[in-house]
């Protein structure tokens, strides 16, 4: 089956390993924002089921950004 836009749609649980540089820095530019993120999360927020959740989405937000940069605008069939 092929996307729309004639770009192959991928397999969702395929891992996927890159040397691509560009994307190597895009998957660190995210890992630090969200590590900052992670550390103010941390110091703000009193330890409670709020900031365990607010931890968990950022670590969500975090697995999705990733995936956006290996996906790399392919989709994958649903």
């Amino acid at each position: 089956m092929v996307a729309s836009d004639d770009v192959e749609p991928m397999n969702p649980m395929q891992y996927i390993d890159t040397d691509d540089e560009a994307k190597l820095l895009a998957f660190k530019r995210i890992n630090d924002v969200a590590t900052q993120a992670y550390d103010v999360i941390l110091d703000a927020c009193p330890r409670s089921a709020e900031r365990t959740l607010a931890i968990r989405k950022l670590q969500e937000a975090r697995m999705w950004a990733n995936a956006a940069v290996v996906f790399d605008g392919r989709g994958y069939p649903t």
